[in-house]
């Protein structure tokens, strides 16, 4: 091979893997098959109280198909049994009413104040 046309070759090669390397990188299509068979993972994780493998399952199945609104459902009741919830939603931490079973047993309730 004539020594021009190999340095040419090389430099048509190198400047085709400089546009690769360059050339931004497209995000990942929407693929509502695999997005329904993490959702479905994730509601086998939750069945065994893996709440934390659920919770990424379910992540993962939003990103792979955000019109799976399911995903997102699941996500938040995974976020529910792990107790996470507080501060997700714009920070709307609020303190249990008194009568409620989830304040604690020193307080009285308001009746029997």
């Amino acid at each position: 091979m004539n020594p021009r046309i190999s340095i040419a070759l090389a430099g048509v090669l190198l400047a085709a893997f400089a546009l690769f390397a360059t050339a931004p990188q497209t995000q990942p299509k929407e693929n509502p098959a695999e997005a329904a068979r993490m959702n479905n993972l994730g509601a086998a994780y939750m069945n065994q109280q893996l709440f934390e493998k659920a919770l990424k399952s379910f992540q993962q199945a939003a990103e792979l198909d955000p019109k799976l609104a399911i995903a997102r459902l699941n996500e938040g009741i995974a976020l529910l049994n792990l107790q996470k919830i507080a501060g997700r939603a714009g920070g709307n931490e609020r303190e249990p009413p008194p009568d409620s079973p989830q304040s604690t047993a020193a307080d009285p309730p308001a009746h029997a104040k």
